[in-house]
C-alpha cells in the first residue's frame, strides 16, 4: 500500500541527510533479521509518561542507538516509536525510518481546534498539512503536503471502532504553540483548515519524499479562537473523551501495522 511520490528527488541532503539505510542499520544496532515496517511518531510535552505508556502496548522493547528511539514488536510485526516533540526532530526520526525500508509512517499526537465544530476529544484525520513549519521545505516545494488516502480511511475506520468522532480535513503545521496570533488562526479558518498542529506536515513531507506511505490521527484539545489554551483544565467530560481518544490512537496507529502484509 505504499504510494510513490510525484514530488522528485531534492538535488542534495547534505552528509547526514544521504546516509544510507545500510549505515542507519549499524548505527541504530539492529540485527539482521529486524526490518521495521512502520514508524508511529507522537508530539507532546510529556514524552517520558507518554512513551513508557505506548512501549508498554508492545513486547520486546529496546532503545536503539538513536536516543529516544525505540523498536518493539506487536504480533509478528516490527514497528518504531518515538516520542519527538515539534517539526526539526519528527522530521529526524522519520528520515531515519525511511531509509531503513519501513512502509508507513504514523503520526499521533494533539491539535488545536480551528472549525468550531470539533470538540476536544475528537481525532482529527488529516487529509492534507500546510507547511509552515520551518522544516518540511527542505524535503518538498509544495505548500501543503498530503496524507495517503487509503491508510486515512483505514485509520478513520478502526477509530470509529473505538467509538472516536472523526473529522477528516486540513491542517497547519506551525512551529510553536507560543506564538499563534488571532488573526494569524482566522486566515487559517477562513482557508479551511480545521486544526493546528506542530509535527504533521514534516511527518508527511519527509515520508513523502521517500515514497513511504503516511497518516496523522490527532486528538483535539484547545479550542484556539474560543480563548482556551491547552492550559485551561477541560471539563470533566472532554477529559474522559481526551482520554479515550487518547488511548485510540495509538491503539489505531497498531491496528494499522498489521495491515502490512
Amino acid at each position: 500500500m505504499t504510494d510513490r511520490s510525484t514530488d522528485g528527488a531534492l538535488p542534495d541532503l547534505g552528509p547526514v541527510g544521504e546516509v544510507d539505510g545500510e549505515t542507519w542499520r549499524r548505527v541504530l544496532g539492529l540485527g539482521q533479521q529486524e526490518h521495521p515496517v512502520a514508524v508511529v511518531v507522537e508530539g507532546t510535552w510529556w514524552r517520558e509518561e507518554h512513551t513508557k505508556w505506548r512501549l508498554g502496548r508492545l513486547d520486546d522493547v529496546r532503545e536503539l542507538g538513536v536516543p529516544d528511539l525505540f523498536i518493539g514488536r506487536r504480533d509478528s510485526q516490527t514497528v518504531l516509536y518515538a516520542c519527538p516533540y515539534g517539526a526539526p526532530r519528527t522530521a529526524e526520526v522519520i528520515h531515519i525510518a525511511c531509509r531503513i525500508g519501513v512502509e508507513v509512517a504514523i503520526q499521533i499526537g494533539s491539535c488545536g481546534v480551528i472549525d468550531e465544530d470539533i470538540l476536544p476529544g475528537d481525532v482529527v484525520v488529516a487529509g492534507t498539512a500546510s507547511c509552515l513549519d520551518g522544516v518540511s521545505g527542505s524535503y518538498t516545494s509544495a505548500a501543503n503536503v498530503a496524507a495517503t488516502p487509503q491508510w486515512t480511511r483505514l485509520a478513520a475506520d478502526h477509530l470509529r471502532d473505538h467509538g472516536v468522532s472523526v473529522h477528516h480535513g486540513d491542517i497547519v503545521t506551525w512551529p510553536t504553540l507560543f506564538n499563534q496570533p488571532v488573526s494569524t488562526v482566522r486566515d487559517w479558518q477562513r482557508g479551511g483548515y480545521v486544526g493546528v498542529d506542530m509535527e504533521t506536515a514534516a511527518t508527511f513531507a519527509v515520508a513523502q519524499h521517500f515514497a513511504v506511505a503516511r497518516a496523522s490521527l490527532l486528538v483535539a484539545w484547545d479550542r484556539v479562537l474560543a480563548g482556551r489554551s491547552f492550559l485551561d483544565p477541560l471539563p470533566e467530560r472532554e477529559a474522559s473523551a481526551f482520554a479515550r481518544a487518547d488511548v485510540a490512537t495509538f491503539e489505531t496507529a497498531l491496528e494499522l501495522v498489521r495491515q502490512i502484509g
